[in-house]
């Protein structure tokens, strides 16, 4: 793939001096970063896996970021020929940030300031609205690629038959719990259907979060990943995975500090039935989270955590 890699770079960059390359690995793309002799870093994205990714997709989520003024690395070139690499690919310029995951047990950074420029960033996200929740048609952005609802769709794939059903076979909860977890899903589909739709990121994990924190007065959210799962939905799916991230605890201040920087309503009831659910995927171990934020006692955390949120649900909804 370097090979690959190189030609690309004397395609794209003919006037630079590539200096190295740096094999990043394989999530959902392979990446590579080109590092050339001026200083100047991109990366090139392989979509080696079509079914996980599509490259039409998110150039056109980084066009809707730019054009709503919503921090993102600049894609630079988009080509899906077969010319001369055998899967499609971008290149997109590196940004400076740090991973929110990596330095959230730190004690060297305001995350006052980190939290509320978060709840900036993705209120920015959810002020681009829609008249139709679903994944984003490759022809025109602001139709649905296909003609089904979300929240049936997740209820079915992650409750009914998906997660919640493999830990229940699993033993990691018992019957009481599922039967819990599914009927409170499955009475509230109706509710989640009548929601706003805006532009949503869908993987608003910690892990996905970069913060440039190199002015101390200026601190911003300079570039989310995982664009491929933008898609138009609720936005209180995004705050529910940010409020209560998988696999880390928030604290009272750096909610705080993301409601005061979000601005916008939260509306708690949708937050805790979307939590239920990414609690139980996240459990289950579907989100391809970086082994790093893995704890051992978070099977504990999940569990309590689903049953305060259903204790919450249930007062919200008398």
């Amino acid at each position: 793939m370097e090979q690959i890699v190189r030609k690309i770079a004397n395609k794209i960059f003919p006037d630079k001096r590539l200096r190295s390359i740096e094999d990043k690995g394989l999530i959902i793309k392979r990446n590579f970063l080109m590092n050339f002799a001026d200083g100047e870093k991109y990366f090139v994205k392989f979509n080696v896996r079509n079914e996980w990714s599509n490259l039409k997709h998110e150039e056109n989520v980084i066009k809707v970021f730019e054009n709503n003024d919503i921090p993102v690395p600049p894609l630079i070139f988009h080509d899906e020929t077969n010319f001369i690499s055998p899967y499609p690919y971008i290149i997109q310029k590196q940004i400076s940030g740090l991973k929110l995951s990596d330095i959230y047990y730190s004690d060297e950074y305001d995350f006052e300031k980190i939290f509320e420029s978060v709840g900036v960033y993705y209120s920015k996200i959810h002020s681009v609205k829609n008249d139709v929740s679903g994944l984003w048609s490759l022809d025109e952005y602001t139709e649905r690629r296909f003609p089904i609802s979300p929240v049936k769709y997740m209820y079915d794939s992650e409750i009914s038959r998906g997660s919640g059903f493999e830990l229940l076979k699993k033993g990691v909860i018992p019957v009481s719990l599922y039967e819990k977890i599914d009927r409170v899903w499955s009475e509230s589909i109706e509710y989640l259907e009548q929601s706003d739709v805006t532009m949503i990121h869908a993987s608003a994990f910690l892990w996905n979060v970069y913060v440039d924190i190199s002015n101390e007065n200026e601190v911003y959210v300079s570039k989310v990943t995982s664009l491929g799962d933008v898609m138009w939905w609720d936005p209180m799916w995004d705050v529910a995975t940010l409020l209560f991230p998988p696999f880390f605890e928030m604290n009272e201040k750096n909610i705080n500090s993301f409601i005061r920087g979000y601005g916008n309503e939260i509306e708690y009831k949708k937050v805790y039935i979307y939590g239920v659910m990414q609690t139980v995927s996240a459990l289950n171990g579907i989100y391809m989270e970086p082994k790093s934020v893995r704890k051992e006692n978070w099977k504990k955390l999940a569990i309590e955590r689903i049953n305060g949120f259903l204790d919450k649900i249930e007062v919200l909804s008398r």
